[in-house]
């Protein structure tokens, strides 16, 4: 039996690292007799290796760029195997992540890089409305895309090999950071993650150069602006953009055992630094120098300024479940189930806060001790935990697969929307301060089982910028309507996190 299976291309790395790709393999043995004494089964399938393939029925993987093929290769090793866990090991250089085109929000993002496909059973697809069952627990431990230096994998490595449940209190005691505009919507969200308030640190009037006492709690949770392809995230007060959060500052002050939730614009983003010409990504920095655990977006994020909505509402998710004592993996699999149980007609732009967001690290690791084991032995809690985990894979492959045949999803262009709803959308954009929106419009489509009447139903997206003055900076805000039979059922805003 196999508990956790650990996804790999080995011609690939040897590419990539060339002879120092035997300290990965070092560092990956270290991992595999660590988890045995955790009672986990570990098994490290290189997908190009018959060998490594034996029993499962799958052909090897020739080129790892291949996104179809990968997908394939995975989905057989998987289905062969059925473990609990499974980890993408490296970046997307020998991994690739699976380009999103279809089905979400069109905005700058022509594609969104996702982990997503590989937690469903559905086939190679690049329509986000394909991968709405998602079914597995998935986390991705990568090294730095483009980087023939293994020393960042191979840190994660042992970091994830290392790692020890600690108690609810000690992560609680958060680190949180916001911009000053985005700084309600921050609290709420730890308001009903942690179940009490916990404030965040505004920038401004703070910046990145933070304490050591805060870097140094155990849970990071980030709401700020992100760029793509840079190391930085910026806080925001009127046309102010000062720097939040810099990755070269925090790379030698984080503490072992860190948890790190990103609601930035190309938070997770995995870029070769190299040809970005920017500081090593804010995940492989915070993964390579202590953290375990990393929940973040590859593209441009959407969330509420004051109230919660978009990726607000799937990281504060992601946090409660991960304070609960769930896997890291499991949390992720229970944020994506607990959104779409709350967004039973996904829009695009739900569709691509679903897929943007991914786990990066060692999916098995529990950071937080279950409130029912809290009192016990670390060797104890891990039995415990082993005793229910297959009934709970079970429940939520079940509940996966239950979200999917109950929702509707927006499908390719409708009618334009109502007269009323466009008059409606265009005045809450410039009460938001933006000129004359953009309006798309998309049917809402019922998947196979779901019930529902024979009425019009469909879903109407506005979008526009908003100049911030000198400065040349903008930031794109979001209307969305959703209509049945001309009449509008439910209207929110969402402002980009870049």
């Amino acid at each position: 039996m196999t508990t956790k299976l650990v996804l790999t291309h080995g011609a690939a790395m040897r590419r990539k690292y060339g002879v120092r790709a035997q300290q990965v393999d070092e560092a990956l043995r270290r991992l595999v007799e660590a988890d045995r004494a955790r009672g986990l089964a570990t098994r490290v399938v290189r997908l190009d290796e018959p060998g490594d393939l034996t029993g499962t029925q799958a052909r090897p993987l020739g080129d790892p760029a291949d996104p179809r093929a990968t997908k394939d290769t995975v989905d057989a090793v998987y289905r062969a195997l059925r473990p609990d866990y499974l980890m993408l090991l490296d970046a997307p250089d020998v991994i690739p992540q699976q380009a999103i085109a279809q089905g979400v929000f069109q905005d700058e993002d022509e594609t969104v890089p996702s982990d997503l496909p590989y937690a469903c059973e559905a086939p190679f697809s690049d329509d986000a409305r394909d991968f709405t069952a998602p079914t597995r627990v998935v986390g991705r431990l990568p090294g730095i895309t483009g980087d023939g230096d293994p020393a960042m994998l191979v840190r994660a490595l042992t970091f994830a090999q290392r790692w020890a449940p600690r108690s609810r209190e000690e992560h609680e005691e958060c680190f949180a950071i916001a911009a000053w505009i985005m700084a309600d919507s921050t609290e709420l969200s730890l308001r009903n993650a942690i179940g009490h308030p916990r404030g965040a640190e505004r920038v401004p009037p703070r910046t990145f150069e933070w304490p050591e006492a805060l870097l140094a709690r155990r849970t990071h949770y980030i709401n700020c602006h992100g760029v793509d392809g840079e190391s930085e995230f910026e806080g925001q007060y009127m046309q102010q953009y000062p720097i939040s959060h810099s990755a070269k500052y925090v790379a030698t002050r984080l503490k072992e055992g860190t948890v790190a939730v990103v609601q930035c614009c190309y938070g997770a983003q995995l870029y070769d630094p190299r040809e970005e010409g920017s500081f090593v990504p804010m995940v492989n920095t915070y993964l390579g120098h202590g953290a375990v655990t990393y929940f973040g977006a590859s593209t441009t994020s959407y969330g509420a300024d004051v109230a919660n909505s978009g990726c607000d509402h799937l990281c504060q998710f992601f946090l409660k479940h991960l304070l609960g004592g769930a896997s890291a993996g499991r949390a992720a699999l229970e944020a994506r189930l607990e959104y779409m149980d709350g967004h039973p007609r996904l829009d695009p732009l739900d569709l691509k806060t679903l897929v943007q967001f991914d786990l990066f690290g060692d999916p098995s690791i529990h950071p937080v001790k279950p409130a029912a084991h809290a009192k016990a032995a670390e060797d104890e809690i891990h039995a415990r935990l082993a005793s229910g985990r297959k009934e709970r894979r079970e429940r939520l492959a079940g509940r996966g697969e239950a979200l999917r045949e109950a929702s509707t999803v927006a499908g390719d262009a409708g009618s334009p929307p109502p007269a009323g709803v466009r008059e409606l959308l265009e005045s809450k954009v410039r009460e938001l301060g933006g000129g004359k929106p953009r309006i798309t419009s998309h049917r809402l489509e019922s998947r196979p089982g779901a019930r529902e009447k024979p009425v019009r139903r469909a879903v109407h997206v506005a979008t526009a910028t908003l100049d911030h003055g000198p400065t040349g900076r903008k930031r794109r805000v979001v209307v969305i309507a959703h209509e049945k039979d001309g009449r509008v059922t439910s209207v929110r805003e969402l402002h980009a996190r870049g």
